[in-house]
């Protein structure tokens, strides 16, 4: 899973936690993905034990169980030397490793 789609994720399941999410077309505008990727990440939180249902009448998504689920993200940035000396002399990753354009929308 990307950092962005982690991000997506946590939003999601915020947007839930607190009857925020709106329909299906209004959740995708918000989350800035499709209405398919909603129900993919919806699907996953069930996957992982979430119970979600939609009130047709409150126009959100919640959850009937008592789910809850702590995202962390840790970035460390390395030198590239640093990363020659853990992996014993070979960088064993391609220079893109390097390449800040990951970082860029965060």
């Amino acid at each position: 899973m990307t950092i962005k789609q982690i991000e997506r994720l946590r939003r999601l399941h915020h947007f839930i936690k607190t009857r925020q999410t709106g329909s299906p077309k209004e959740l995708a505008k918000r989350l800035r993905i499709s209405e398919r990727q909603v129900y993919n990440l919806i699907d996953y939180l069930k996957d992982i034990g979430a119970e979600i249902k939609f009130s047709r009448r409150e126009q959100t998504y919640y959850y009937i169980n008592d789910f809850d689920i702590l995202i962390n993200v840790s970035v460390e940035i390395m030198l590239k030397d640093e990363v020659f000396k853990i992996f014993g002399g070979t960088t064993r990753l391609s220079d893109n490793y390097f390449n800040t354009e990951l970082f860029e929308n965060i």
